[in-house]
């Protein structure tokens, strides 16, 4: 049987389509995909992408998922649209571009590395200009070459966004990556976690690793929280919004972050399968205790 079209769920998943349909067109697939369990749309470039990494879970596959949307396509009149999917969004905003009209292109993760090993990374990416111009300047044209390069030394010289092409290229999933914004008036981190994700091991093991990116950032910008806004949200469309736990540090000294999250987790998480956590502190606290009235720059 072929991998792409069985029930297996990928840690990521994406669907890219191109071109981009009419804005009302694409509202009325919005809509559809609202319906859903746990699917967002946004635009990159030229393709319109839809996160289903949580609808496997109700849909099937990524290649289920695309081919369920060619009827609906053609009932909107875009039977000329290309979809391509993977298992991130860069790699599939790459197939749509590859695929031929109204064809379906899949790049499974494992096969990922091979597919763009000798493909330009402005083929890659859609884009001339930008991170590509850079990666060309450092000696880096093709797929291949960024993938054999270390994360670290991608990381160090072109930031997340160079890290996180390094990650498409690679075929390395982005679901355990964390998402950290940072400023000196707040502080918000963010995980995917994989379709499925339901046992308490695992969803507590994804609560340290967002409790000490969380911590981490603090004390890189140098302030302190009072209080920390911690969100689990759950794949289930009822409860779509998820469990939102207020927790009062109280001293600004840092507490042990990581057994109040998990507390938190064990008493407010009723189960479900977790498709994110969030942790977010606003109105941060100067290292002398008091509130830092000049954070907003």
């Amino acid at each position: 049987m072929n991998p792409l079209a069985n029930s297996c769920f990928w840690p990521r998943a994406f669907v890219a389509l191109r071109p981009l349909p009419e804005p009302d067109r694409h509202r009325a697939l919005h809509r559809w995909l609202l319906q859903q369990d746990s699917a967002h749309v946004s635009q990159h470039h030229d393709c319109v992408l839809v996160d289903v990494t949580h609808l496997q879970s109700s849909a099937g596959s990524p290649h289920e998922i695309a081919c369920s949307l060619q009827p609906l396509l053609d009932q909107q009149g875009l039977a000329s649209t290309a979809i391509g999917v993977a298992a991130d969004p860069v790699i599939a905003g790459f197939a749509a571009r590859q695929a031929v009209a109204s064809g379906i292109l899949a790049i499974a993760p494992w096969d990922t590395r091979q597919v763009v090993d000798a493909i330009s990374i402005s083929k890659i990416t859609g884009d001339k200009t930008g991170l590509a111009r850079e990666l060309r300047r450092a000696g880096i044209r093709t797929g291949g070459e960024l993938a054999g390069v270390s994360g670290r030394v991608v990381h160090h010289l072109f930031a997340e966004p160079g890290l996180a092409l390094w990650r498409a290229c690679q075929g390395v999933s982005k679901a355990s990556a964390l998402e950290v914004s940072c400023q000196y008036n707040g502080v918000h981190c963010r995980v995917v976690l994989p379709p499925r994700t339901s046992s308490l091991r695992s969803v507590s093991s994804h609560v340290r690793r967002i409790s000490g990116a969380f911590v981490n950032a603090l004390h890189r910008i140098q302030r302190h929280a009072r209080q920390i806004q911690f969100v689990i949200r759950i794949d289930s469309k009822s409860t779509a919004t998820g469990t939102c736990v207020q927790l009062d540090i109280g001293d600004p000294g840092t507490p042990d972050l990581v057994r109040l999250l998990v507390a938190a987790t064990k008493k407010n998480w009723n189960g479900a399968a977790v498709t994110h956590l969030e942790l977010r502190a606003d109105n941060l606290m100067a290292p002398g205790g008091q509130l830092d009235m000049f954070s907003g720059v």
